[in-house]
């Protein structure tokens, strides 16, 4: 995960001074901070509250202290609250060095510079690399990353932390009883306590008590089948369920693997896991309804050319398994039928490795047998 770089927030009204501020500020600082910049007051306290909801470290705030409505102190005030480390400084006129002195004790202003401020290698960038120095000297990175604001005994809140840790994904947890900063963030984000858990994404906008799906989505993990066509689908992503899909992908098989919640089963808080071989397609969703799949094996084609099919049917009630049958036509006069039976989610190894065995020799020797064979494991 890589680390935001600092922001530099430029604020004028006029589009051609401000334009002119922010290509001197890119033309010495571009290299180590970000360059951004606001038409007016408002548009300036509007991204202020952005950045602070994305993570994002804000290191300075150079605002013109004449603009209508909002005011370049209104503005410097208004970041108080959510970056009280930000540096302050004001572009002013000679007739606002009054009101510039009186921010300096009311808002503690850090510098103000006088316009015009060229050459800018004299009058901005001596002052705005003492700023900045003195900035980077007390800055600690914050965590950039999923943020979960929430009460402290929240349900929900349990259920997405608990979600993200079993899939390794970090988080941070922040609670209104425990974390000033929490509640300042739900107010900036504008929502309510019913609203809650408040979900902050790293560069994204923010979640609002989402479900476990939504954010599963807006993280990047599979939710849908990326194929229309498998040879072998398999529900439940435990040990049993790992091994079965790492064994089928490593003989050629096209493999997907189905899981509730996260890869693992009992193992998936473990620290480390390992990344199965070949071509095994993780789906993280709720299960809760039938899935069908049918699958041309094009690696099963018998001699004369006669296309084998599998048509894989999951019953699936309240995450448990209620039973599963694959059909597989070798030809005409060929039938493998295979059913498993299983009470929960929990099936035993051999039984789901059993009937990958099967599919890997039913691929193997693809010539006719005998009419029709029924296993039951």
């Amino acid at each position: 995960m890589t680390e935001a770089r600092p922001v530099i927030l430029a604020v004028d009204d006029e589009p051609e001074v401000l334009g002119a501020v922010q290509r001197d500020l890119r033309s010495h600082f571009a290299g180590d901070y970000r360059i951004l910049g606001a038409t007016g007051g408002q548009e300036a306290i509007e991204t202020i509250k952005e950045l602070a909801l994305r993570g994002d470290p804000l290191a300075l705030i150079l605002a013109d202290q004449r603009m209508p409505t909002v005011t370049g102190v209104d503005v410097l005030r208004e970041s108080l609250e959510l970056f009280p480390t930000a540096r302050k400084a004001l572009l002013t006129a000679y007739a606002d060095t009054d009101v510039a002195i009186d921010a300096i004790n009311e808002i503690g202003l850090d510098h103000y510079i006088m316009k015009p401020w060229d050459p800018p290698e004299e009058k901005l960038y001596p002052i705005l690399d003492d700023l900045l120095s003195d900035w980077q000297a007390g800055f600690r990175p914050t965590f950039d990353g999923i943020r979960i604001i929430s009460q402290e005994w929240s349900k929900p809140a349990f259920g997405l932390k608990a979600f993200l840790a079993m899939n390794q994904i970090p988080y941070r947890s922040q609670t209104l009883e425990n974390d000033p900063e929490a509640r300042r963030l739900m107010e900036t984000a504008g929502v309510q306590l019913v609203d809650l858990p408040l979900v902050l994404l790293a560069g994204g906008d923010p979640l609002t008590n989402p479900s476990i799906n939504e954010l599963a989505e807006r993280i990047g993990l599979k939710s849908r089948a990326s194929s229309p066509t498998y040879d072998v689908a398999i529900v439940g992503a435990g040990p049993a369920g790992l091994a079965a899909a790492v064994y089928g992908a490593s003989e050629g098989l096209k493999t997907i693997l189905i899981e509730s919640s996260a890869p693992g089963g009992q193992a998936a808080h473990a620290k480390h896991r390992f990344a199965p071989s070949g071509e095994v397609h993780v789906a993280a969703s709720k299960v809760s309804h039938a899935i069908s799949f049918t699958v041309d094996l094009d690696t099963c084609l018998n001699p004369e050319g006669a296309e084998a099919a599998v048509v894989v049917t999951v019953v699936v009630a309240t995450d448990k398994v209620a039973g599963a049958a694959v059909a597989v036509d070798m030809g005409k006069e060929t039938t493998v039928v295979v059913v498993v039976g299983a009470t929960d989610m929990t099936a035993s190894h051999n039984n789901i490795i059993q009937v990958v065995t099967i599919m890997v020799a039913m691929c193997r020797n693809n010539t006719a047998a005998t009419d029709t064979v029924m296993v039951v494991v």
